[in-house]
């Protein structure tokens, strides 16, 4: 499920615009794809210590009720709901660390790589995954 929606993310301008970013970097085209899918498995994990949990971004995606998915995710990222204070918008700062730390050990880049890249990337996919929960 996470795997389909980076992909989607990848093909975007912002996913080819981070993968840029990253690989000018000095990070390898792969290196730069593990660094979006672990940015998002981070923010995923993170945000389940705050009430998500990826079961329940499932459901939603899949159509399930029971106020899971992706509006469950925008909300906590737009700071509503069930939201952590670390998962507001407003505070994505607070998932930097925690996400930046998953990044470096999972990548096998170094911490400040991590830091710089989660920095770029985690705004533009909590913006992606907030627009994709918003009614059209």
């Amino acid at each position: 499920m996470l795997e389909a929606m980076l992909d989607q993310f990848m093909k975007t301008s912002d996913g080819a615009s981070i993968l840029q970013s990253l690989t000018s970097s000095g990070l390898s085209p792969q290196q730069a794809k593990e660094t979006v899918t672990a940015t998002a498995e981070g923010m995923t994990a993170q945000g389940g210590q705050g009430g998500l949990d990826l079961g329940s971004l499932a459901t939603g995606l899949l159509g399930g009720s029971g106020g899971g998915g992706l509006g469950q995710l925008a909300g906590m990222l737009g700071g509503g709901g069930e939201a952590s204070s670390s998962a507001s918008a407003g505070n994505l700062d607070g998932l930097v660390g925690p996400v930046a730390q998953f990044v470096a050990q999972k990548v096998g880049i170094a911490p400040a790589m991590a830091t710089a890249a989660v920095k770029l990337v985690l705004p533009k996919l909590s913006a992606m995954l907030t627009g994709a929960a918003r009614p059209s």
